[in-house]
């Protein structure tokens, strides 16, 4: 009877040391991840030949594109998780030769993302080339930095130029602290922000970053002539600017007669076109050559431009006005229709564009006046 207890006693340490899988981790991935799954087992022999990794929920299969088995019991191996997955949870079954199948049910869990997970934006937003910036940052939405052992980001520009962060320090789940060394000679334009860590895999902002010129200035305005005390509306040019990147941060003079005016709204059409509105510059009566337009930029700085003429015809004169219609007809004759709100006496001074009067008549009182001049008056004169 001894003898029989003894050997049961040598038999049971054999039967409670087979092959396990003992963990995975992380065991919840999400789509779009490319991710570094480690797996743990228990007097497995992962080293002594090839292995064939799946995870499975019913037909559904993920292998990896990579693994290594750094030893018997330790695999460490790179999967991508495809966009458009079923969610839930999936088996895990390892195979070799030496220990044939071994499982592990309900290994791993796919689920969606959390609301809106995307990289947010990244500190200092813009650089001329060859600035170092020790305190720079990446910020995220709903994003689990701290989840990852490892975070890489960079910033690319196509598919050949990219330069990296240093010294990624994860600070919270949505903060990564690091250092920007921007090369001197790196080529101009944007660059899309880029972050990679074994937790949400590759995320990515378009346009994050601009490496900027510092020479831009405003090459044209159209129009160029401005009649006041009216709505009016003009285009800005500029060459090497930043407008839409900047936004908010622009701002615009209009400088007449050493005064200034803010235009009452401005659209930005895209990095090189501003679109301003006034709605009613009210200045005194005259004729203003090279009145100033001036664009303060972050980027670009004080941006400078002359060469608009403002007309103005007064407030109390243009009040009084319907409407003004100027044609030229058959016979080469201008022809000035003036049709005002209530009867009275009217006088037209036409100018030219350099200031000088160049034609002045008085009109009969009426409501609706109208005058022909022969384009002689206007010859040579614009």
């Amino acid at each position: 009877m001894r003898k029989f207890f003894v050997l049961i006693a040598a038999v049971v340490p054999v039967l409670l040391s087979a092959q396990s899988i003992q963990n995975v981790s992380p065991d919840t991935v999400h789509p779009g991840q490319t991710i570094n799954i480690q797996i743990t087992g228990q007097n497995t022999n992962f080293t002594q030949g090839s292995q064939l990794i799946r995870f499975t929920q019913g037909s559904d299969l993920l292998m990896p594109y990579q693994y290594n088995a750094p030893n018997d019991n330790h695999i460490s191996a790179w999967f991508y998780i495809p966009q458009y997955v079923n969610y839930g949870d999936y088996h895990l079954s390892i195979h070799n030769q030496v220990d044939s199948w071994i499982y592990k049910y309900n290994a791993l869990t796919i689920n969606p993302w959390g609301a809106n997970l995307k990289l947010s934006a990244c500190y200092p937003s813009w650089s001329y080339p060859g600035y170092t910036y020790p305190n720079s940052k990446i910020t995220g939405v709903n994003t689990h930095f701290t989840q990852a052992s490892l975070v890489t980001a960079y910033l690319s520009q196509g598919t050949s130029t990219n330069f990296y962060y240093y010294q990624n320090i994860v600070q919270d789940d949505t903060l990564i602290k690091n250092v920007l060394m921007v090369p001197g000679t790196l080529p101009y334009g944007y660059y899309d922000l880029n972050t990679y860590d074994n937790y949400h895999g590759h995320l990515n902002k378009a346009d994050a970053f601009l490496v900027a010129k510092s020479t831009g200035f405003i090459a044209s305005v159209s129009a160029d002539t401005i009649f006041t005390n009216a709505a009016s509306d003009f285009l800005i040019y500029g060459s090497d600017t930043y407008f839409k990147f900047e936004e908010k941060d622009i701002s615009i003079i209009l400088n007449i007669n050493n005064t200034p005016y803010q235009p009452d709204s401005t659209v930005i059409i895209n990095d090189n076109v501003l679109k301003v509105y006034f709605n009613n510059l009210n200045i005194p009566a005259g004729n203003y050559t090279n009145a100033k337009l001036i664009v303060n930029s972050i980027i670009s700085g004080i941006m400078e431009y002359t060469g608009i003429t403002v007309i103005s015809i007064g407030v109390d004169e243009f009040s009084s006005i319907k409407s003004v219609n100027l044609f030229q007809d058959e016979n080469k004759m201008i022809n000035l229709k003036i049709d005002l709100k209530q009867q009275q006496q009217t006088t037209v001074d036409i100018y030219s564009m350099s200031g000088k009067k160049i034609y002045s008549v008085n009109l009969s009182a009426g409501p609706v006046q109208e005058l022909k001049l022969s384009s002689l008056i206007f010859k040579n004169q614009v």
